[in-house]
Formats: structure tokens, sequence, C-alpha cells
């Protein structure tokens, strides 16, 4: 399968554009915001990584597809804040749009203006089915002129903190997921030991080092699926 490359507008630090295969005239879309946590680090306390490892399948087995990967870190706001706001959350309870909150920032501060662009007028595509759960971003691709069709990202959460998280996104933000999730307890987490928090720098070496081995697992893993 081929695979072509671009940047959004405004640059990198933006986000980049990977294109899979011969596009359809409805193309599969994922339109994915990095982070770290789960992308790279495979935490298991957010959904971020199996959506993203779900929808490539889904485009990779449908022979051609978009995804486009965002620069908006911590839900816009930057790591650093997303690692004090998750910190908060672990610590007292809270859900992660309140952390936010109380460290002066808006529960959410991604813009979805230049994917939109992108998809609207670079590959001048105006349907496409939208890998995600957000009804945000469906709402801001039909902004834009563009038909979307939602396609639900249903990933089963690992640990009981990526429960709540999930729970809390479908109720304050009204995320598409299972109606059993709506069941959850809301009962705080915060006597465990956080599985994820700001590291002694002590320890960053070792912490890249195996970043690092994961990430070039899984690339060559990638490469040789849509190689196949």
């Amino acid at each position: 399968m081929r695979v072509r490359v671009a940047e959004l507008p405004g640059g990198s630090s933006v986000g980049s554009v990977l294109l899979f295969g011969e596009l359809q005239a409805d193309p599969l879309v994922r339109m994915h915001s990095r982070c770290l946590y789960g992308d790279a680090l495979r935490s298991e306390d957010c959904d971020c990584g199996p959506e993203l490892d779900l929808s490539l399948d889904r485009i990779q087995a449908e022979g051609g597809g978009v995804l486009i990967y965002l620069e908006q870190e911590g839900r816009g706001a930057g790591l650093l804040t997303k690692a004090k706001g998750l910190r908060l959350s672990q610590t007292r309870g809270w859900d992660t749009y309140k952390a936010y909150r109380s460290l002066g920032f808006p529960a959410d501060l991604r813009s979805y203006e230049p994917a939109a662009f992108f998809l609207r007028f670079e590959l001048g595509l105006g349907r496409i089915r939208l890998l995600t759960n957000s009804p945000n971003k469906v709402a801001a691709l039909r902004c834009a002129g563009i038909e979307v069709t939602p396609v639900t990202v249903h990933t089963e959460p690992q640990t009981e903190r990526a429960r709540k998280y999930l729970s809390d996104k479908q109720i304050l933000q009204n995320h598409d997921l299972p109606p059993l999730l709506r069941t959850l307890p809301s009962a705080t987490t915060a006597q465990h030991e956080p599985v994820m928090s700001i590291s002694p720098v002590g320890v960053v070496s070792r912490t890249v080092v195996q970043t690092a081995t994961r990430i070039i697992k899984r690339l060559r893993a990638l490469v040789d699926g849509y190689n196949s």
C-alpha cells in the first residue's frame, strides 16, 4: 500500500497528514490529537493509543484512508499542563476537565480548522467517514462544508481510570460510547498509585530508551503491514 505524507497549513508544528492507498469518494478519516502517554508510552489509563490502533486497522482493512495527526497534546494545552492536570485528577479524584479549569485553562483548546481546510481544499473531499466518538470533531468538519458520517471507535478500557475517563467524556462531552459506561460509579481512584506521573530526572534516560524501543517496534510492524 502506498503511503504519502503532507503537512497541514501552518507546517509540521500544526500537524501532519498520512494518506494511505487510493482515496475513495468518501474515505475513512481519523483526526487524532497527539497523546504521548497513550500513543508512545502506551498508557492504559486513556483510550488514545487503542483508538489510533483500531483506526489504522480499519483504514488498512479498507485499503486506503487518511490519518491527520494534530500536534495538540493535552487537548491543546500542552504536555506540561496535561501532566499537571492528570496529577490533580489522580490525587484529588477530579475529572480532567475540572483539573484543567483549576489550572486556568478551558476544558478543550483544540482547533480543527487546519484539518478541515486540508480535507476540503487540498484533497477536495466533500464527504468523509470520520473515525471518532467526538461530536465536536464532527461538528467542526460539518461547519467547513464537509458531509460527515461518524464511525464510532469503541475500545475496551483496560483500567478503572480508563473507565472513569471514558465515562467522563461520555457524560461531560457527549461522546458516543457504549451505554454500559453510564452505569459506572464515579468513585475516585486517588488512593491508588498513579500509573503515569511526572518522572524524576534520574529515570528519564532509561524511560526514553524503553519508549524509543517500543516506537521503533511499532513503526516497523506498521510499515511491514502496509507494505505487504
